[in-house]
């Protein structure tokens, strides 16, 4: 049979078990811990809801199941990595829940190493990452979109006449790979004639070309294509297989393979002139909005193709709307020439850097700024003009003042009409606020975790020294009564005073670290409050008295016989306000206050306890951290206690619901009052 100190072990042990896995339980983030071949051993809770699977059904299988095939070399890598020399991976991936959807999570692997200094198992803690990864491709997209919208505006914009042919082929390839469609063409309408003809056409390889076959359709046979086009009005079809048979546009469409189709009307003001539209012939697609402004941008462009001499005034409108936005616009705006030069700066700009935009124009950094912020507005612009690429990247500037300054910069360069790159345009926006916010999170995170793990550690600590601590005492009573002589007692009788009081500080740390967790709980019992005021106050005076102090205890006539409260806790506060007169005060008097108020019926009744002291006092400076944890800044020759008694007393009047003060001035004694809910009765149960 197991001794019963191997059952408590093992019962201890298991408990340990349980209530970290239901800590793990309460975690957010998702938690296992699986062999070197990702056969799962732990999950937690929030695993199990990840994946809509019990635990049951969880362990034993190897998570690699769940990644799709096209990720699980690059997870397996990972997991190939983990070794001695190299303990943590981070990695992410596309994963498969129950219901069949795809998301994606990120994990950061550790390894449990065996005797041999071999991987024996994994812990990871993940989170699911899939809203970042869309945010993300969103953010990709909505960058791609503005690379090939200025490429595009910058190739079309003013351009020679003799090379439009070539740039509308390149920019309907642009879109076409841009967007994934098998076709992107421009048609033209001969209201005239009552025909439309395809003008231009790019189709992706594999895919036949329809040009020749689609000229001088008549109109008369796609009434509602032509209706919604002059109404300008887009046309999206997405599935042409859905089309009523009889459709006029369905006879159109099938014949070439089309299985889905987006038209955007090319509009001269109020006049269509054409259509641009792209075909989807190997699948059917659902079509965006990023892709209906991409094709009416591009519509747009055309336009002013064919008709720049008649635009020219609306492009000067168009322009000063343009300046009107970069000036007023909340971002930081700059463009430079390719030899450095400011051609424009906005409003934002000015205020940033303290330079009007008639100071700035036609001068460079050097001209302008000291050396250390020269380098950094340079430095990238430079490399841009030489790479062409739109870049995306957070830099930090220190303006006058050494005011720094974080900003999100999107850097692309600008073409004249000869397209080359005559410049770099700049719009910066400033997160400045973003960030410290971001930063004075991840520190409040930090320190809350940091809290929780110490008050932890201490309560294990002090749960550690007590058992011993009990055994000094218990050792030394028993001593006491067998010692030999005197000098034996005083010996034995400093231990056991020396270990009461050790055993008083592992108290009050184990009491702190349980208030610092919040895991205090309150006993709220009926007891005789007069009694155990009287018993505190006979206690005391002895101890008053043996410094030549005077002890009264004053009693409000309407104070119940039995209240309802925690009375451990309200003999624990009185006693560590009533030690510290005592420690404090060498002449003069204490006095204890007890008092009740329950007159307001509309209000709960009150009962208030004042200790007060002709004692040392203490300073206005100390009073700013009397209630502190281990802050104990009034010292009596000899005698330095933990500083915890003040900081648990107001803690744990605070969880009762009341309020603690102090009145003192340095030499001149102190007064603290404290007030607590408390519920008359007439009986002890």
């Amino acid at each position: 049979m197991k001794s019963a100190a191997v059952i408590s072990s093992q019962t201890g042990v298991t408990q340990r078990e349980a209530y970290l896995e239901s800590i793990l339980d309460r975690q957010s983030e998702l938690v296992c811990r699986f062999l070197p071949d990702t056969t799962l051993t732990y999950v937690n809770k929030a695993y199990c809801q990840a994946f809509g699977l019990s635990k049951t059904e969880l362990l034993g299988r190897q998570f690699i199941d769940f990644i799709p095939v096209e990720d699980r070399d690059h997870v397996l890598d990972s997991l190939n990595k983990l070794s001695a020399e190299n303990p943590q991976q981070v990695y992410r991936h596309k994963v498969t829940f129950a219901d069949g959807s795809i998301g994606w999570q990120e994990w950061t692997d550790t390894i449990i190493l065996d005797a041999t200094n071999h991987v024996a198992e994994i812990q990871s803690t993940g989170k699911d990452i899939t809203r970042q990864i869309q945010a993300e491709h969103e953010t990709e997209l909505q960058t791609q979109l503005r690379e090939i919208l200025i490429q595009i505006s910058a190739t079309h914009i003013n351009m020679p006449l003799d090379e439009v042919d070539c740039a509308i082929n390149k920019s309907l390839s642009d879109i076409g790979s841009f967007t994934g469609a098998d076709r992107v063409y421009i048609f033209d309408y001969d209201f005239t004639l009552e025909t439309v003809s395809n003008t231009y056409e790019w189709v992706r390889e594999g895919i036949e070309p329809q040009i020749a076959n689609l000229q001088q359709i008549g109109l008369k046979s796609i009434p509602d294509w032509v209706d919604a086009n002059r109404q300008g009005r887009p046309l999206y079809i997405q599935d042409v297989c859905a089309l009523p048979a009889d459709s006029s546009v369905r006879k159109l469409l099938e014949p070439q393979q089309v299985q889905s189709l987006l038209v955007v009307p090319v509009m001269d003001q109020k006049q269509c002139i054409g259509f641009i539209g792209m075909d989807f012939v190997q699948r059917t697609h659902a079509y965006l909005a990023y892709e209906e402004e991409l094709l009416r941008v591009f519509a747009q462009l055309l336009v002013n193709i064919r008709n720049r001499a008649r635009i020219h005034d609306t492009l000067k409108e168009r322009e000063q709307f343009l300046s009107d936005l970069i000036t007023n616009n909340g971002s930081v705006i700059q463009v430079k020439g390719y030899e450095g030069t400011y051609k424009l700066v906005n409003r934002k700009w000015e205020e940033l850097f303290g330079v009007t935009a008639s100071q700035a124009i036609g001068r460079k950094d050097e001209d302008l700024f000291p050396i250390h912020l020269r380098r950094a507005l340079s430095s990238r612009q430079e490399r841009n003009l030489r790479s062409g690429e739109i870049i995306d990247y957070e830099e930090v500037l220190i303006t006058e003042g050494d005011r720094k300054r974080h900003f999100l910069t999107t850097l692309f360069p600008v073409q004249s009409s000869s397209a080359r790159y005559s410049g770099v345009c700049s719009i910066s926006v400033d997160i400045t606020d973003r960030k410290r916010a971001e930063e004075e999170r991840q520190a409040l995170v930090r320190a809350e975790a940091a809290s929780r793990g110490k008050s932890q550690f201490l309560a294990n600590l002090t749960r550690d020294i007590r058992p011993p601590l009990n055994t000094i005492v218990g050792m030394s009573q028993l001593l006491l009564k067998s010692a030999a002589s005197q000098q034996d007692v005083a010996r034995i009788e400093a231990v056991r005073r020396s270990s009461r009081q050790l055993m008083s500080l592992v108290n009050n740390v184990l009491d702190f670290a349980k208030l610092e967790s919040g895991s205090l709980t309150l006993m709220t019992t009926n007891f005789a409050i007069r009694d155990l005021v009287e018993d505190l106050a006979a206690m005391y005076r002895v101890a008053a008295q043996e410094k030549q102090v005077d002890f009264i205890l004053e009693i409000a006539p309407d104070l119940p016989d039995v209240i309802r409260s925690d009375e451990s806790r309200i003999r624990q506060i009185l006693t560590n306000l009533l030690s510290n007169a005592v420690q404090y005060t060498d002449s003069g008097q204490i006095t204890l206050q007890a008092a009740f108020d329950g007159s307001q019926p509309d209000k709960p009744s009150v009962i208030e306890f004042r200790v007060i002291d002709t004692g040392t006092g203490i300073s206005a400076e100390q009073q700013k951290t009397l209630f502190a944890a281990y802050q104990n800044e009034r010292v009596v020759a000899g005698e330095q206690g933990s500083g915890l008694g003040l900081a648990i007393s107001k803690a744990l009047i605070n969880q009762l619901g009341g309020r603690l003060t102090v009145c003192s001035t340095a030499g001149k004694g102190s007064t603290f009052t404290f007030t607590l809910p408390a519920e008359q009765t007439n009986f002890i149960k």
